[in-house]
């Protein structure tokens, strides 16, 4: 599997995960800033962009975009996961199975899962429902299922610093998955920025002063080393 990675500047390491149907140029304009302070990583999830697309829907689960971050993160110090929406889904996944490598964790218009079946399962038919929107072929979307609640279940042992950030005008889903992370992390912080879905695109310059914020102070240990 041939991922598109994409690596800049120098100092803490930033990696940039994007969400569905999107591709790694759409951290663009917040890369361009962190770039200034930081190494910053962003990657083409499998399916998308530069990265290889294989036709088979197996190729695409929760786990292989898992798999995928661990080869990403590969001989990196340290990094703070930035993720949007599915990414942010993916950062954390990798996050409750694996932290000790990690500083931190950013989370922006993302959500920690579903325990009720119901819940899951109609998330999961609206993953197919709309389809189109996406924009991506119909195995890729195997990347957006949620098989199981092992990632929301997992997340009160999570122990890095965790900033999650919504749109003030994203769906209230988000906002309430913000809630539950802020309840169930200790010390997590939680802030709304202006913006819907992709407020990381349409408010570029205040996303990355927030993260980089945020990365200077999760990783000052580092710097003293």
């Amino acid at each position: 599997m041939h991922l598109h990675v994409v690596r800049e500047g120098a100092g803490p390491v930033v990696v940039l995960t994007h969400g569905l149907g999107d591709s790694s140029d759409t951290w663009s304009p917040v890369a361009a800033s962190l770039v200034e302070r930081f190494t910053v990583v962003r990657w083409d999830l499998r399916g998308h962009g530069g990265s290889d697309a294989p036709d088979e829907p197996q190729a695409y689960s929760r786990e292989l975009a898992v798999a995928d971050l661990d080869g990403v993160l590969a001989g990196l110090r340290r990094p703070v996961l930035v993720g949007h929406s599915l990414g942010g889904y993916i950062s954390l996944a990798r996050a409750v199975q694996r932290a000790d490598d990690i500083a931190g964790l950013v989370l922006l218009a993302s959500g920690p899962g579903f325990r009720n079946p119901v819940s899951r399962q109609r998330w999961n038919e609206g993953i197919h429902e709309n389809a189109e929107r996406y924009g991506v072929p119909a195995p890729v979307l195997g990347l957006g299922l949620q098989p199981d609640d092992v990632v929301i279940g997992s997340v009160p042992s999570l122990d890095i610093p965790l900033l999650v950030l919504v749109g003030d005008r994203d769906d209230p889903s988000y906002h309430a998955g913000a809630s539950f992370l802020a309840s169930q992390v200790p010390g997590c912080r939680v802030e709304v920025l202006p913006g819907g879905h992709r407020f990381h695109v349409s408010a570029a310059a205040r996303v990355a002063e927030v993260i980089g914020s945020f990365v200077a102070e999760a990783c000052e240990p580092l710097t003293r080393m």
